[in-house]
């Protein structure tokens, strides 16, 4: 049932012109993977984080629980995910900057490749990194709503 929705959920997004969609709503992560994690504490904040592309998808995953995500079939790369937030401690706006620069590389940005990364339930300072790292942004609520 996951893999349909995956592909539901690729389809939409190739619909809609949208090359990479990231998210951190845990609700959107167990929809595209089938993967269950922390779903309440990931409510606070972004605490685990899905990127999925037209052939790929990467989650980074909560510390500890990467296990989780690593046997699932519809994940192709399974991350630690930093610490994006205050809650994280006072690294957290270097792990952004990081955090910025992995998904341009993902996604293409850093080599200058137009692409449209849709986001939803991402903080404006990750916002902001993505931005500042090249991405083009655009909101995801769309992709997953269709």
């Amino acid at each position: 049932m996951a893999g349909e929705r995956l592909g539901r959920l690729r389809s939409t997004m190739a619909q809609l012109g949208v090359d990479w969609v990231l998210t951190a709503d845990p609700i959107n992560i167990t929809y595209a993977t089938g993967v269950r994690n922390m779903n309440v504490f990931s409510l606070m904040g972004p605490s685990r984080l899905l990127l999925v592309g037209h052939d790929e998808s990467v989650v980074w995953e909560f510390a500890g629980s990467e296990h989780l995500s690593r046997s699932c079939a519809l994940v192709d790369d399974v991350r630690t995910a930093p610490g994006l937030t205050p809650l994280s401690g006072p690294g957290y706006k270097e792990e952004i900057t990081a955090f910025a620069a992995d998904i341009a590389s993902l996604t293409g940005a850093r080599n200058g490749k137009s692409s449209s990364l849709a986001v939803e339930r991402i903080d404006h300072e990750i916002t902001d990194g993505l931005r500042s790292a090249g991405c083009s942004l655009r909101s995801a609520t769309e992709v997953f709503v269709e």
